[in-house]
């Protein structure tokens, strides 16, 4: 489904379209460190509330509709003391090069060895430290898409006064 990124939040709404509302709505939650869960409950919460609003029902629908404009990014493992990047020919290294310190966060401590056999089976590894990495490249390309947003990205070039 093609989506129209100036669509207004609501009908008559000048202030925000739905992608800004989105924008903003997920600034606050890298901010303030809002869990997944808690947007899911949030978004369904203003869903519920507002009908006459876009305002998409799940965190899930509205990571489809950022995607769809490429506002995604890549996860990267990075060293907890930032000595190097756990990527290319060092993606499957368990500790640092330089410092030779874990990627992955240390559990709590465990009683027993029975204990420590479940926790291993139910939990995943928590990584330490994450380099998201937003390409530049199609965020350019989106840019110079639009007559009015390529004027001011070459303003600079053109209007040079020397």
């Amino acid at each position: 489904m093609y989506w129209n990124h100036d669509q207004p939040l609501y009908d008559g709404c000048k202030k925000y379209s739905k992608l800004s509302f989105l924008g903003k709505l997920y600034h606050i939650k890298v901010l303030c460190q809002i869990s997944n869960k808690a947007m899911d409950m949030i978004l369904k919460l203003l869903h519920d509330s507002f009908k006459h609003a876009n305002i998409p029902s799940s965190n899930y629908d509205a990571k489809k509709l950022l995607n769809k404009f490429g506002l995604h990014y890549t996860k990267i493992h990075v060293c907890p003391n930032d000595c190097m990047l756990y990527w290319g020919e060092n993606e499957d290294k368990e500790e640092c090069k330089t410092c030779k310190s874990s990627r992955w966060k240390k559990k709590g401590h465990e009683t027993t060895s029975e204990h420590n056999l479940i926790n291993k089976k139910q939990h995943k590894k928590m990584l330490v430290k994450v380099l998201r990495y937003f390409p530049l490249i199609p965020w350019l390309k989106r840019m110079f898409m639009s007559s009015k947003t390529s004027k001011s990205m070459v303003w600079h070039a053109e209007n040079n006064t020397q």
